[in-house]
């Protein structure tokens, strides 16, 4: 829920301000996600709702206890399909430039599994500052593209061996398994995650002051009251999803539309651009509501923690460290205070991760921001102050890295891209 950058105001316009966050509701507002006995569990996707993307039992499955309490990348399969993934992770690693001092490498006895993890020091979760040393090469890419107005346009994005990286880093589990048990589909999550990061990095849009949301009711949209976007008869969801990025209307939305374009965009432009696929593309508009594409993208929780559906597009992690961060990754943080919480649009923030240790700027005018920046903002809700107004102690930053459960505000669930099975028959999910 950024805004544009403004100079010192009253107290009158800061209470404003805060009214026009109203349609930026928390994706994750009322939900709170139990705990996981192992640390860095694979996110949990439970529910019954058939799935045109499903090749698989539930990431939530129960883990094989003998890799259970790893950290980083695991495959596992039978003896055959994890010599043919430890053949090929060994030449990916030697592409990406990786040294032999560089990742440990863990094997079953029986082969039926192989595990990969950063050799940093023991119950080290940081991942903002991997980029900052030297010894792993993690330099950003720099990739030329003409932004919306026909402007030549250079950024530089996250590479992918940043994203290995932070995978490999110890605090999370991530599992390649059954028909994703190949390199191929970690490549191709590396390349969807980039790509999130990609098109969050090229957007510029306009945060609506007057709580008034501006977009392409013409071509693409049906007229909407608050976040409820419902497509035109007709159109397809890539292309509406699209527009926002692409197209020559200004769109002014809020922080939690930001990441919902951005995260959903990611994926079916990965499949539309990066690795084109029709067949894909029309599996993933498929698996979304045929007239409300954002519905049901990330799971539904219960308030008592409990899952209820599965993500149409992305799971979900629990028990993430604070610095634990893989770019495009989307995450949270909670509002507690009881009186500025209760005005519209203040009640938390949406983030993703851009890597470099910053996040993605929804909104040009505003720079990018680290997470302690992003969570001084909005703790700074309370005082009526700006991030750059504020001073905090370090214990005072400390707490707020905590998920609110423990009185911080960093909630300590990320949401991820679902690993895409390839041989479900296809279903429309009700």
């Amino acid at each position: 829920m950024s805004i544009a950058s403004q100079p010192r105001r009253s107290w009158i316009a800061r209470f404003a301000c805060a009214l026009a966050l109203a349609l930026s509701a928390p994706h994750v507002a009322h939900s709170e996600p139990p705990q996981l006995a192992a640390a860095g569990a694979l996110a949990k996707t439970i529910g019954t709702r058939p799935n045109p993307l499903e090749g698989l039992p539930p990431a939530s499955a129960p883990l094989a206890a003998e890799f259970a309490a790893q950290s980083g990348v695991v495959f596992s399969g039978n003896a055959a399909e994890v010599a043919r993934v430890a053949a090929r992770m060994q030449q990916l690693l030697a592409q990406l430039g990786w040294t032999a001092d560089q990742v440990r490498v863990q094997k079953s006895p029986q082969g039926s599994w192989v595990g990969y993890s950063l050799n940093s020091a023991p119950h080290e979760t940081d991942t903002f500052q991997l980029a900052r040393q030297p010894r792993l090469g993690l330099a950003p890419e720099m990739v030329a593209y003409v932004d919306r107005h026909g402007a030549p346009q250079t950024m530089a994005l996250v590479s992918q061996k940043e994203i290995l990286a932070a995978m490999l880093q110890a605090g999370r589990l991530f599992v390649f398994r059954g028909e994703h048990c190949s390199v191929d589909k970690l490549q191709e999550h590396l390349a969807i995650r980039q790509n999130i990061v990609y098109w969050g990095s090229r957007t510029d849009w306009v945060f609506p002051e007057d709580k008034i949301y501006r977009f392409n009711t013409a071509d693409f949209w049906q007229p909407m009251t608050g976040d409820d976007w419902t497509l035109k008869p007709g159109v397809r969801a890539s292309q509406a999803i699209a527009d926002a990025f692409t197209g020559k209307f200004d769109y002014q939305i809020g922080c939690t539309s930001a990441c919902r374009f951005i995260a959903t965009h990611g994926v079916l432009d990965y499949y539309h651009r990066v690795q084109a696929s029709t067949a894909m593309i029309a599996r993933l508009e498929q698996a979304l509501d045929p007239q409300r594409p954002f519905v049901e993208i990330t799971p539904t929780v219960d308030r008592g923690g409990t899952y209820r559906k599965a993500g149409r597009l992305f799971d979900r992690q629990f028990n993430v460290p604070w610095n634990h961060w893989v770019p495009g990754d989307w995450g949270w943080i909670k509002n507690l205070d009881p009186k500025s919480s209760e005005e519209l649009g203040s009640e938390g923030c949406n983030i993703i991760y851009a890597g470099g240790g910053m996040f993605v700027n929804y909104y040009p005018e505003r720079p990018p921001k680290t997470l302690d920046e992003s969570l001084r903002r909005v703790y700074g809700w309370q005082f009526g102050l700006e991030e750059g107004e504020l001073a905090i102690t370090p214990e005072v930053a400390a707490r707020l890295r905590q998920d609110p459960r423990a009185g911080g505000m960093l909630r300590d669930v990320r949401d991820v891209p679902k690993l895409f099975g390839a041989s479900a028959a296809s279903q429309n999910g009700a």
